[in-house]
C-alpha cells in the first residue's frame, strides 16, 4: 500500500510540474543545409553551464529549408542555451583551432563568442507565464 501511495504521489507531483510548464519557442535561422540535426543544450543554471552539464538536451530533425523551430515546456526560471547544427549527426560538437567551433553554432539571445565563453548573465532569458520566445540566427565558422 505504502508503495501505490509513493507511485500515485509521484506522478500527481509529475502532473503538477507539468502543468506548470510554459512553451519556449526557438527559432533558429541560417541553416545552410539539410543534413544532421540541431542539438539545443539548456542550462537552468550558472553552475550547470560552467560545469557544461546541461539540464536539457533537445534535438531538432529533420531539417528542411533555411531555418528550424522547435517548442520546449520549462518552468518559470532563467535558462540559457547553447546550440549547434550538428552536420555529420554524431552528437558532438566539432572544433577547430583555439578549440572554437567548427560547425555552425549560437547562444540564446544571439550573444556572440569572445575570447572565452560567454557568461550565464549575458546569455540568459527569462521563461514566465506566456512562456519565451527566442529568435536565433546560426553563426557559421
Amino acid at each position: 500500500m505504502k508503495t501505490l501511495k509513493a507511485v500515485l504521489f509521484s506522478a500527481f507531483f509529475a502532473y503538477q510540474i507539468s502543468a506548470l510548464a510554459n512553451p519556449v519557442q526557438i527559432r533558429v535561422h541560417g541553416l545552410t543545409n539539410d543534413q544532421g540535426a540541431i542539438r539545443i543544450n539548456l542550462f537552468a543554471s550558472a553552475d550547470a553551464w560552467e560545469k557544461e552539464a546541461p539540464n536539457k538536451v533537445v534535438q531538432i530533425t529533420p531539417l528542411s529549408g533555411t531555418s528550424a523551430t522547435t517548442t520546449v515546456e520549462l518552468p518559470p526560471g532563467r535558462y540559457m542555451f547553447f546550440l549547434f547544427h550538428d552536420v555529420d549527426g554524431d552528437g558532438q560538437l566539432k572544433r577547430g583551432t583555439f578549440g572554437l567551433p567548427a560547425e555552425p553554432y549560437a547562444f540564446s539571445n544571439n550573444v556572440q563568442i569572445g575570447f572565452s565563453k560567454p557568461s550565464f548573465d549575458d546569455t540568459s532569458f527569462v521563461v514566465g507565464a506566456n512562456g519565451a520566445v527566442q529568435d536565433i540566427q546560426l553563426n557559421n565558422p
